[in-house]
């Protein structure tokens, strides 16, 4: 009996293991929304997290398109997203009102707003056909 109650906690156990590391593996483990609060709610206490437009990133081919903090970057897992749904761009949030924010083109290509996107614009490295 004693032989099967240890069976039963060793499984509990590494079950329990397993359940919380899958858990936390599908969540990630980016604390990228912590930072995204304290820009949001004070930008100017954050200055340390600001980076300016037209600057290269080392050995980009591209450049910052508009200045601002960098939240979330390509393929970051914090929520909404996981580590199985990754964030598929890059968030730069600038500081002003909506459409008041300067945005360069980051290289040749095309630049949109989608209706409904009050605060977003999307650029693209072709030309939409």
């Amino acid at each position: 009996m004693k032989k099967l109650a240890r069976s039963g906690l060793f499984l509990l156990v590494v079950g329990s293991v397993l359940v919380f590391g899958g858990y936390r593996w599908y969540r990630g483990s980016s604390n990228s929304n912590d930072f995204i609060t304290r820009w949001l709610r004070n930008p100017a206490a954050n200055e340390q997290l600001h980076t300016d437009a037209l600057v290269r990133c080392g050995d980009a081919p591209f450049i910052i398109p508009s200045s601002g903090f960098i939240g979330l970057l390509w393929r970051d897992p914090a929520a909404p997203y996981n580590s199985v749904r990754r964030h598929t761009g890059v968030d730069i949030f600038g500081r002003g009102e909506s459409g008041s924010v300067p945005i360069y083109a980051a290289y040749d290509g095309w630049l949109t707003r989608l209706d409904n996107w009050t605060s977003t614009v999307v650029i693209g490295a072709s030309a939409i056909t």
